[in-house]
């Protein structure tokens, strides 16, 4: 009779206990802090609000705070829905790879994330690439002639003949 009493304890008391068990979400992954709600924020330092730029690279710095400390910085070009960069920790600075962009107004948006996945909001600054200026000369072989216009105080000499 005893034996009959264990077993209906057993399957009354200490199957669902071990069935609760077996089935617990709790797989031992570690698990972001959960008390933090707070979302980071982030400034930018360079560049300024409306800089000119023309090189092929944007040099971007940025400050960000968190109650607990931020964790990553995403740089964002334009509307992209992808960063174009992913900062991993302080100083939170890089030179940015511009050099795709057509000249005219451009976006540089930022995006701060703590340990808790907590996201800050959007900054953002306009910058504007401007059309590179060519630095070739004008040069006039041997032999042959340069004309000009426009006027002068002063007499032109010409060369003497060969």
């Amino acid at each position: 009779m005893e034996i009959a009493i264990v077993k209906k304890l057993f399957l009354f008391a200490f199957l669902p206990l071990l069935l609760l068990a077996a089935c617990s979400d709790d797989d031992n992954t570690t698990q972001p802090p959960t008390g933090d709600t707070e979302k980071p924020s982030v400034t930018f330092v360079k560049p300024a609000n409306d800089q000119q730029f023309s090189e092929a690279t944007l040099d971007v710095e940025l400050t960000a705070t968190d109650n607990v400390g931020v964790v990553k910085i995403e740089l964002y070009v334009n509307t992209a829905s992808s960063p174009a960069v992913t900062l991993q920790n302080a100083p939170w600075q890089t030179a940015l790879d511009v050099s795709a962009l057509t000249p005219g107004t451009h976006t540089i948006r930022a995006k701060a994330y703590d340990a808790a996945g907590n996201a800050s909001n959007f900054v953002a600054v306009t910058v504007v690439k401007l059309s590179r200026a060519s630095s070739v000369s004008p040069s006039v072989p041997e032999r042959h002639s340069l004309t000009m216009s426009g006027t002068s105080t002063r007499p032109i000499k010409r060369p003497a003949r060969r």
